[in-house]
Parts: structure tokens; C-alpha cells; sequence
């Protein structure tokens, strides 16, 4: 079909003045676009999470040489070096599944709230503001 709609498109031009794109090379550009951008966010995530972590490091780098005459202490009385660290930590599950409630209703509102907005517009007025 490409190679009928050149043809015809020389016949009326007189010469090869125009680009024929397909639909198979409209998506592979895409999709390497897609690639470009997933690895982009990728990138940034880990970044983050890098950032992240060495802010972890410091607050708990920070936490424990505030804290070098208690652990000393503890030690002088006979703490193990394992029961230093430990810490009396209990997960409960409704908090837990509450903080995953919350984190997804942040995410829906966020999410869903723009779209319904943008959905009520009039379309003239939305193409307008393009």
C-alpha cells in the first residue's frame, strides 16, 4: 500500500517532494521515546533513593554519637554488643494497612482528581489553551 500511495503521489507531483511515515515507523519511534523516558525517571528514582539513603546515614550516624556515654554505659554494665543495637520495635497491622490506605487515597486524588477536572471542561475551551 505504502509503495501504491509513492507511486501516486509522484504522478501528481511530478517528483519525490514528500516523506511517506508509517504507522509501524510512528510507534517504533515511540517507543524508543518511551524508552528514553523510562530510563530517565529510572535515573532520577535512583538518585533518590541514593539522596535518601544518605540522609538515612547521617541522621543515624548523628543519632548514635549523641549517644556514645549511654552505649558505653549499657556496655560497662554488660550489654551485649547485639543488645546495643537492638531495638524494641513491634509492627502493628492496622497501622500498617492504614498508612497503605492513606498513601493510596493521597495517590488517587492526586491522580484521578486533575483528570475529572480536565474531563469537565468544554472541549473548545480546552483546545483553546493549547
Amino acid at each position: 500500500m505504502q509503495d501504491r500511495i509513492k507511486d501516486l503521489l509522484i504522478r501528481r507531483h511530478g517528483k519525490e517532494d514528500f516523506t511517506i511515515v508509517t504507522q509501524k515507523q510512528m510507534l517504533e519511534t515511540l517507543g524508543s521515546v518511551l524508552d528514553v523516558l523510562t530510563f530517565a525517571v529510572m535515573a532520577l528514582g535512583s538518585i533518590s533513593l541514593l539522596v535518601g539513603g544518605v540522609g538515612v546515614l547521617t541522621v543515624m550516624t548523628i543519632a548514635v554519637s549523641e549517644r556514645v556515654g549511654e552505649i558505653g554505659l549499657l556496655r560497662a554494665l554488660g550489654a551485649t554488643r547485639r543488645q546495643v543495637p537492638a531495638l524494641p520495635v513491634t509492627l502493628s497491622v492496622s497501622f500498617a494497612a492504614l498508612a497503605v490506605g492513606v498513601a493510596c487515597g493521597i495517590g488517587l486524588i492526586a491522580g484521578v482528581g486533575p483528570a475529572w477536572r480536565a474531563a469537565r471542561w468544554d472541549p473548545i475551551e480546552a483546545l483553546r489553551a493549547e
